[in-house]
């Protein structure tokens, strides 16, 4: 199940500094993709982000801020991605997440994207 909207000029949501967050794992190449391309725009203290544990564990991808780099859910206090998208309206199973990168409007509490390039190109 893939979802997205635009940011910015030509969008459907505005830029704006601190409405938008970003959920991943660096065990994912589409995180780390989009953690490089954050750092090269220097938008790094633009969009705020939550790592999640490399690895799913039974119940899908979750928080463990006792394992290095990873966080707890800092914006919708989950405790796993698919809570998230339960709260942006999209019921689904953990098996049904493709991956675990997702872009969040803090604003309007819903998903922007989980489409890897459309969240890059965002």
């Amino acid at each position: 199940m893939t979802t997205y909207e635009w940011i910015g000029e030509g969008g459907s949501l505005p830029a704006a500094k601190g409405r938008y967050h970003i959920y991943g794992t660096l065990a994912c190449p589409h995180t780390q993709a989009c953690l490089i391309t954050l750092n090269i725009k220097s938008l790094q203290h633009v969009v705020s982000v939550n790592l999640l544990h490399p690895t799913p564990g039974v119940n899908g991808w979750y928080f463990d801020e006792s394992y290095p780099r990873c966080s707890r859910d800092t914006v919708n206090g989950a405790r796993q991605l698919r809570e998230i998208y339960d709260k942006g309206g999209l019921q689904v199973t953990s098996e049904e997440i493709p991956h675990p990168l997702l872009l969040w409007d803090k604003t309007n509490s819903r998903i922007v994207s989980n489409h890897p390039g459309d969240i890059i190109r965002s």
